[in-house]
Formats: C-alpha cells, sequence, structure tokens
C-alpha cells in the first residue's frame, strides 16, 4: 500500500472558504511528504461523527497501518445531535438562535421542526447549557480515540481546531462556536482530565495537548509577525477577516473572511506539523 495520510474534522481541515482545497494543510502535507491524501472533514461535522469514522478508519485498515499516519482536528464540543421525535438536529445553540438551520441538519426537517427546537433552544440556553457537560464528553472523547488508535498500532496526531477549553466563552464572531453559559467549567476541573488524558504522551498532541487551538497559535502567531506582512499581497488569499465591532480578536491574513484558516494559516500549520511529524518520528 502506499503512503496515507489521513485526515478528519469539520470545515478547518476541509479547507473551507479557500479558492483551492489543494491549499488546505492536508493537501499540502502530502504533497510534500509524496504521500496519498484521505481527507474526510466535512462542514459542520460533530465530534461523535470524526471519532466515530476515524476509528472504523483505524480498524478497518489496520493491516497497513504502518504505511498510515492518522490527523484528527477535534472541532467544538458543543455540537451535538439530539432528536425531535424521529428527525435530528444539531444542537448549535447560536445557529438556532439566529433562524439559521444548523449544521448538516436536514433542510426539510429543520423546516418541520424549527420553531419547536427555537423554544427549547432558548430554555437550553437560559438554563441547561452547561459547559462543564461538554467538556466532560470532550474529555471521554479524547481518551476513546488516543487510546484505540495507540492500541491498534497507528501513528497519529489529534489537535483541537478552535475551540476554546479554558477561557470563558463569548460571542466572538466569526469564532462563534462557544457560546455564552453561566455555567463556565474548566478542563482542570475535570477530574478524568487532571488524573489521566491530561497526562498522556505529549507525542500523539498537536502543541503536545488539547488545551492549545490551532486558531489560537495562529492569532499568537499573527501578534508577533504581523509586521512582516506589512506589504504582502492580499489578492493572493481568497479572502481575508476583517475586525467589527465588539470582536476580541483583531483581523489576521492568517484567517479568511468567516474565520477559517487562510491559505497562509494553513501553510503555518502544516508547518507546525510537518516539524511535529520530524520531531516524534513519524517520517
Amino acid at each position: 500500500m502506499s503512503k496515507v495520510l489521513y485526515f478528519n474534522g469539520c470545515s478547518w481541515s476541509n479547507g473551507s472558504e479557500l479558492s483551492d482545497v489543494r491549499d488546505r494543510t492536508s493537501e499540502l502535507l502530502s504533497t510534500k511528504l509524496g504521500y496519498n491524501e484521505i481527507n474526510k472533514s466535512k462542514d459542520g461535522k460533530t465530534n461523535q461523527d470524526i471519532i466515530e469514522e476515524t476509528i472504523n478508519f483505524a480498524y478497518g485498515n489496520e493491516h497497513d497501518k504502518d504505511n498510515i499516519i492518522i490527523n484528527v482536528w477535534l472541532t467544538s464540543p458543543e455540537r451535538v445531535w439530539m432528536y425531535y421525535n424521529d428527525k435530528s438536529f444539531q444542537l448549535n445553540v447560536h445557529m438556532i438562535l439566529e433562524n439559521i438551520n444548523p449544521h448538516q441538519t436536514n433542510e426539510d426537517d429543520w423546516e418541520e421542526i424549527k420553531d419547536d427546537v427555537k423554544i427549547f433552544t432558548e430554555m437550553w440556553a437560559k438554563n441547561y447549557h452547561n459547559q462543564k457537560l461538554f467538556i466532560t464528553q470532550y474529555v471521554k472523547d479524547v481518551l476513546l480515540l488516543h487510546n484505540t488508535l495507540k492500541t491498534l498500532g497507528y501513528k497519529f496526531l489529534i489537535s483541537n481546531a478552535f475551540y476554546n477549553l479554558d477561557t470563558e466563552p463569548k460571542f466572538n464572531l466569526p469564532f462563534y462556536e462557544n457560546t455564552p453559559t453561566k455555567h463556565f467549567s474548566k478542563l482542570d476541573d475535570d477530574y478524568l482530565w487532571k488524573n489521566v488524558v491530561s497526562k498522556l504522551p505529549k507525542e500523539n498532541f498537536l502543541f503536545g495537548s488539547v488545551k492549545h487551538s490551532i486558531k489560537d497559535k495562529l492569532l499568537d502567531l499573527w501578534d508577533t509577525t504581523k509586521d512582516d506582512y506589512s506589504d504582502y499581497d492580499t489578492s493572493n488569499l481568497s479572502s481575508v477577516l476583517k475586525e467589527q465591532q465588539g470582536w476580541s480578536k483583531k483581523p489576521s491574513y492568517f484567517f479568511c473572511e468567516c474565520g477559517h484558516p487562510s491559505e497562509l494559516g494553513h501553510k503555518k500549520i502544516s508547518e507546525w506539523i510537518y516539524a511535529h511529524y520530524k520531531d516524534n518520528k513519524f517520517i
């Protein structure tokens, strides 16, 4: 079997907003390494779908594990599949309250159930939206994914695409997946995280831990290098993130207009991952 780079995640690893998906991280890396790219990412995916698909792939290709590097970009744990009778919808508080069809929810089903679901979501956001609920599941998901891939003997890298795990959530469009909640909880408040998951080997986590997101690393890098891009021709980018009133983050050429990594952003991410592969003898 040829060497394979397997990617799974949401819009971030899918290359959303790029004019050409050949500029996304998985394509840049596979070209650089001479590997075949398998990218199963899809806009709006939940961690449930990302992890289930990745584990199914891992078991199905165990006989070729020495030729595969698995890369998983975890998304917001606030994306949860729920059901209105027999119709599934993704509980995305911001999108539902803004009368937007939630990610990957069937459009015909949504038209039928949206009024009742919005009432439910308003109650949920006011009384039940507890970040501890999401963090508890997130930590278990990380442990399940890590231990499964480690047991099967894969080389793999788990990343947190953009979710703020230890920062009190605020609406910060376009990074809106952290929804304001009266029930804030940190990773270190979680027993399983503190005693088990935080101590897992750093070799299988980009930046050593899911506590550190790709988004925040790009924002930090921009703060220290933005002067280097004072004469940069932004026509080389699909679009550029521009500051709007109320945002706590500043504009950056590393992001497209709606907040996904730009061509420059994906290039930086691919460089970080390539260095991680080299440092940890994945390649």
